[in-house]
C-alpha cells in the first residue's frame, strides 16, 4: 500500500486509514480502488 501512496495501519483483522477531514469523493475512489488492488495481490 505504501508503495501505491497509501498509508494504511493492520491490527488483526483490521484496516485502519486517517484520510483528512476535508476529503472529497473522487479522493475516496481513488483511495478504496487502490486499496482493493493492493488486496488482489495477496495471497
Amino acid at each position: 500500500a505504501y508503495e501505491k501512496g497509501i498509508l494504511i495501519r493492520t491490527t488483526g483483522d483490521i484496516i485502519a486509514m486517517s484520510p483528512p477531514l476535508i476529503i472529497e469523493k473522487t479522493h475516496i475512489d481513488t483511495l478504496i480502488g487502490t486499496l482493493k488492488d493492493v488486496l488482489e495481490t495477496l495471497d
